[in-house]
């Protein structure tokens, strides 16, 4: 009777333990893909505001360039 009670306390002692293990595993998955998410959200934030940067500074250099051509156009004319 004792050994099949210290048999048992083992069985679950060791279930126990194999069941906090995987939800220690579970949480530091779910923790590194939320981690991998937010890294991933940042850089696509950062990679948005350099390409709106750019076109920004693509368009006024368009425009300018545009101004000063519209203008080196014109003058002959006036």
């Amino acid at each position: 009777m004792i050994i099949i009670m210290i048999i048992i306390i083992i069985v679950t002692i060791i279930i126990i333990a194999m069941m906090l293990v995987v939800l220690t595993v579970k949480t530091v998955i779910i923790l590194i893909a939320m981690l991998l998410l937010l890294l991933i959200m940042i850089i696509l934030a950062i990679i948005v505001v350099v390409v709106v940067i750019i076109i920004i500074i693509i368009i006024i250099v368009m425009v300018l360039f545009m101004n000063n051509s519209s203008c080196s156009d014109l003058d002959p004319y006036f």
